[in-house]
């Protein structure tokens, strides 16, 4: 019981620092932060990409040796599916994930030496584990999110590319159009797919690499149903048309899928939360009615 409190400070702690950083990742956010910047100043970088990724790129490839252990097989599957973030390889994320088993460590020893010194051997070891297993954590979410925000962005990219396409643009040409005009993950991975076709990687093959980079299920099908109208010989238009209608649908019935899934999460809480609270605060109504009946009324003293 004792180890409780610190265990869940620190998980409190580290949860509010990867919420602050997924918050500033947002591009709202971003673009609020730049117009409150004073005019004419040169933004700086953050301290984090100044100073910590630095080191941790540096240190990476000498502690080789390690990913064994601290990371599991697929790492670089996942770095490509979030999107390559700050351009980090194997090697130098585990950089990364041994920095933040220090950091891990230094608030044990932290909490050791200031709350409680008999089980610093408990709290060291376990906040380490989890500082080095935290940007993994952070890894899998982001690559899931931008996967997500592929598929969200699905319907209205084919809407765009079909009204090029009938309008006369060429497929090549159309794609470029939407990624002159649109960013976000779907107009990076789009534009990393012309420039293959510039550099002479053929199509299928481009096609192919690119559905590998991103497992999401609607640029899969998407990408599928293209290179089929293209051996086949339909035309573009109205597959993009077929697809637009899909995507549409699914999601739709994400969004229901979501609903559906969102309302045992609600009863759960009421469940485990808010009823027991009311019982209790019953149960304490009613122990006060109970000890008032039997010490009974206080006699006035004369």
């Amino acid at each position: 019981m004792s180890l409780l409190l610190p265990i869940l400070s620190a998980l409190a702690v580290l949860l509010l620092v990867l919420g602050v950083a997924r918050l500033r990742e947002q591009p709202g956010v971003k673009i609020k932060l730049a117009a409150l910047a004073p005019r004419g100043q040169a933004s700086r970088p953050p301290y984090f990409e100044r100073r910590i990724l630095p080191l941790a790129k540096r240190i990476g490839p000498r502690l080789s040796w390690l990913m064994p252990i601290l990371q599991p097989r697929g790492i670089s599957e996942k770095l490509t599916h979030a999107g390559r973030p700050w351009r980090l390889n194997a090697e130098q994320f585990l950089g990364l994930q041994v920095l933040a088993g220090l950091s891990g460590a230094i608030a044990g020893l932290y909490v050791t030496l200031l709350l409680l010194r008999s089980a610093g051997a408990a709290i060291v070891p376990l906040l380490t584990l989890i500082g080095a297993y935290m940007p993994l954590y952070w890894l899998r979410s982001r690559a899931a999110e931008r996967q997500r925000t592929i598929g969200q962005e699905m319907p209205e990219a084919l809407e765009i590319l079909s009204i090029s396409v009938q309008a006369g643009l060429g497929f090549d040409s159309a794609v470029g159009h939407l990624v002159e005009r649109r960013s976000g993950p779907l107009a990076e991975e789009l534009d990393r797919f012309l420039r293959e076709l510039r550099v002479g990687v053929p199509r299928r093959l481009a096609f192919e690499q690119l559905v590998t980079r991103n497992p999401s299920d609607e640029l899969q099908v998407v990408v599928n149903a293209l290179a089929q109208a293209q051996e086949l010989g339909v035309p573009i238009a109205d597959t993009l048309d077929e697809q637009a209608d899909e995507m549409r649908e699914r999601r739709i019935r994400r969004a229901r899928e979501e609903g559906g899934k969102a309302s045992p999460k609600i009863s759960l809480v009421t469940a485990m939360i808010i009823a027991p609270s009311a019982m209790l605060l019953m149960a304490a109504v009613v122990a006060f009615h109970i000890l008032g009946v039997l010490t009974g009324p206080v006699s006035p003293t004369a």
